[in-house]
């Protein structure tokens, strides 16, 4: 009895914890469909230089870079790796 019970509870907690692992991918991926778009108004300005563009250009082949590589390995996605990242092409 005492077995049913612990397997339930196992089974429950590893329910919950793939549902959160799901909830957060979707709420990555919305932000990243977020911040294209912005990147894409700030494309479309008259005022963006040929430099800004460029950065914004390079940090998309870059993501791209990432998410294939991500996508062939089934690695993990970290936030740690999003953090070391933001720099490399922001504000060049």
């Amino acid at each position: 009895e005492f077995a049913k019970e612990r397997e339930r509870v196992e089974n429950r907690r590893a329910f919950l914890k793939i549902r959160r692992q799901q909830q957060i991918e979707r709420e990555y991926n919305n932000y990243i469909e977020w911040i294209n778009r912005a990147e894409d108004v700030i494309l479309n300005e008259e005022r963006t230089t040929e430099q800004e563009r460029r950065a914004i250009h390079e940090a998309r082949k870059y993501a791209q870079l990432k998410k294939s590589r991500h996508n062939r390995t089934g690695k993990q996605h970290s936030v740690d790796d999003d953090e070391e990242d933001i720099g490399m092409y922001c504000y060049r």
